[in-house]
């Protein structure tokens, strides 16, 4: 059971600090400099635009599985017993 409080001090110790040094935007990140900082804007830009192109590419492809799926089960549960 210590090894277990020794394994989680750090991570409990250190939590307010990683909280309050890491922001959510890379616009806010002290520790980035101005080109940096702008590269990570951008890059997060396309990265939200590619998403959106992502996510209705995946919805539609979920409901192709999701089809799979079942065809599959139905064909598995279909099948004579030996």
């Amino acid at each position: 059971q210590w090894l277990f409080l020794v394994e989680a001090a750090p991570a409990v110790l250190l939590t307010p600090v990683v909280l309050m040094y890491l922001t959510d935007r890379p616009e806010n990140a002290r520790w980035l400099d101005n080109e940096e900082r702008d590269w990570h804007v951008v890059f997060a830009c396309l990265f939200a635009a590619a998403g959106l192109v992502i996510a209705a590419f995946s919805s539609g492809l979920m409901l192709a599985v999701v089809a799979l799926i079942l065809v599959s089960a139905g064909v598995s549960s279909s099948k004579p017993p030996l």
